[in-house]
């Protein structure tokens, strides 16, 4: 199988810790030998790097009706963890104080999402309060 490192680590970031996950991903996104990028592959785990994308360019819209749409209510937490390692690929968190306001709010949003009956709202909230800090 061709494939570009960075995209196999790309695939690994997607769904970390769960390996068995990266494995079918990465079986999944392979065509004619090749391993294609999320982006090429228009896989529907692809909402994260979706929502980090959207949150870079500032559309709190989009991102609200993707996290509404393709992000079952089980899986909103880990989005918090996969925001909080992938923080720098936001351009606004290269500067070092974006950046820890940015984890404070993420922080702030994971201790609100653990006492929630609705998950989505406590994200929804979380995104608000991050592309604030990030602006």
């Amino acid at each position: 199988v061709e494939f570009d490192p960075e995209v196999v680590y790309t695939y690994i970031r997607q769904s970390y810790p769960d390996l068995r996950k990266v494995i079918n991903n990465l079986n999944l996104n392979t065509v004619n030998g090749k391993l294609l990028s999320p982006k090429e592959s228009g896989a529907d785990a692809d909402y994260k790097f979706k929502i980090l994308e959207l949150l870079g360019q500032g559309d709190f819209e989009a991102v609200y009706e993707l996290a509404l749409k393709q992000v079952p209510a089980e899986e909103v937490e880990s989005l918090y963890e996969y925001l909080w390692q992938n923080l720098k690929l936001l351009p606004a968190c290269k500067d070092k104080s974006v950046y820890q306001k940015a984890v404070l709010v993420i922080a702030d949003g994971l201790r609100a999402h653990a006492v929630t009956s609705y998950p989505h709202v406590t994200f929804q909230a979380t995104c608000i309060r991050l592309l604030m800090a990030v602006s």
